[in-house]
């Protein structure tokens, strides 16, 4: 969970960065987002402790003690089995119930943080433009945050820089609820252009005003974050349960059909011929006519004008026929989205299990405790299960995979894995033994040497 967590943190650095967000939104952030991992982390932890766990066992010789008191593979790791099937409802549950409304409330609380406008800072020689409405540069910032010559540009009346604010020093402070800035100015000067209309004349008086102290009142409102209604993002396929998402794609198909069938309509509409006296007449079924000569009792000029009729709705046909492949092939696209999503709810569950039937017999059969060639196995078989999920996930996207075919197909390559393994554990198999291959490489070697020798002994020549 650390590592996944972690991976998400680095994803997501440089949107919290510079924002002033406060303690608890962060927190909300990272326990949303372990929810919403939970169904991924659960298979990989199961994977790990399991070849560890059965390791441990075969390093010590204890699973040789009990398969000698008569103790089969199968009974010994038949309690673990049972903890997974535990897991894996629980995988379950938190894949149906508890990530949908993760994702809804990250995916709320990410896009609030996106909007959100960096912490108020403002910086020595630079021009500060994140308040709507002014542009505040200071020459110095002392400690005590007293600034010193100080030049704010307030664009609040929309006509330009028109009014200018120069100032030798002053004090910026925010109050209680951080949503206003006060803002006090001494010895200063406001220059101010002021637009006047006189007998059509557009005239530009100028104001200057000195003051020894002013205070401004600036809104801070657009600094906070400003939460987004849930409902805006609810619809979305990751924030559906499986009786939810059931319904979205009976609805989804129900779209389809009638998007088709309204296809076929519109196409029928323009396969139609005319007859002699000009009447229009509806063609069902164009292979009725086949064979005979439609045009045989017109003249050359209705003729003409009769081919020109066809080939320009041939035409228009073909827009439709292009522009309706398109509007299907993206409807059916995003109706695979969710396919993919109910999918994807049982296989992550199902990890847990196909990951005990891998990693128990792994470990058996290797017979190496500890935590740092577990860890490593873990990483390499979890890196190619998820690499064959996102590979089939892609090309059910692309309508070369069903939906269930794309998401399962992780599973189909990974079940033969565990029976093999399971197998080989079960026969107290060397296939991870090291020094067996050693052995049978001397022997091979020795082998290879015995027949020399013996073809030098049958032709010393």
């Amino acid at each position: 969970m650390f590592v996944l967590v972690m991976q998400f943190l680095w994803l997501w650095i440089d949107e919290f960065v510079g924002k002033g967000l406060e303690w608890y939104v962060i927190a909300q952030i990272f326990i949303y987002q372990s929810e919403t991992l939970v169904p991924l982390a659960l298979p990989l932890a199961v994977l790990l402790s399991t070849i560890m766990t059965f390791g441990n066992l075969g390093q010590n010789y204890e699973l040789v003690a009990m398969t000698s008191a008569g103790i089969s593979l199968r009974r010994i790791s038949m309690p673990i089995f049972i903890f997974c099937g535990l897991m894996m409802i629980l995988a379950f549950y938190f894949a149906n119930v508890q990530i949908p409304d993760a994702q809804l409330k990250i995916r709320t609380l990410l896009y609030d943080i996106q909007q959100q406008k960096p912490a108020f800072n403002i910086k020595e020689g630079i021009f500060y433009n994140q308040i709507d409405g002014y542009s505040i540069k200071v020459s110095k910032k002392d400690a005590d945050q007293t600034m010193h010559d100080i030049m704010i540009y307030d664009h609040t009346s929309t006509k330009g820089n028109v009014s200018l604010i120069l100032a030798d020093n002053g004090k910026m402070a925010m109050n209680e609820d951080k949503d206003k800035l006060m803002v006090t100015l001494y010895n200063g000067t406001r220059y101010e252009e002021m637009e006047d209309r006189d007998n059509n004349k557009r005239t530009y008086p100028f104001s200057v005003t000195n003051f020894s102290k002013q205070e401004m009142v600036l809104d801070l409102s657009a600094f906070k974050l400003n939460r987004s209604d849930e409902d805006f993002f609810k619809e979305n396929y990751q924030m559906l349960n499986i009786l939810e998402l059931d319904e979205a794609i009976d609805s989804l198909n129900i779209g389809e059909v009638s998007k088709r069938l309204g296809f076929l309509n519109n196409m029928c509409t323009y396969f139609h011929l005319h007859d002699s006296d000009g009447q229009k007449r509806i063609v069902k079924n164009p292979y009725i006519v086949k064979g005979n000569d439609l045009t045989a009792n017109l003249s050359k000029t209705e003729k003409q004008r009769a081919y020109t009729a066809a080939l320009n709705s041939a035409r228009t046909l073909k827009g439709i026929a292009d522009f309706s492949m398109v509007t299907l092939q993206n409807g059916y696209e995003f109706a695979n989205r969710f396919r993919l999503e109910w999918h994807r709810k049982f296989t992550l569950s199902f990890a847990c299990i196909i990951f005990f039937f891998i990693g128990a017999p792994f470990g058996a059969i290797v017979r190496k405790g500890g935590l740092g060639m577990p860890m490593v196995s873990a990483i390499v078989i979890f890196i190619t299960y998820y690499m064959i999920t996102v590979a089939g996930e892609k090309a059910s996207n692309e309508s070369v995979f069903s939906p269930f075919v794309g998401m399962w197909l992780s599973s189909f390559v990974m079940i033969p894995l565990g029976v093999f393994l399971s197998y080989k554990a079960s026969i107290d198999s060397n296939l991870f033994n090291k020094e067996w291959y050693y052995n049978v490489a001397r022997k091979v070697q020795a082998w290879v040497q015995f027949k020399k020798e013996k073809e030098l002994t049958a032709n010393p020549e």
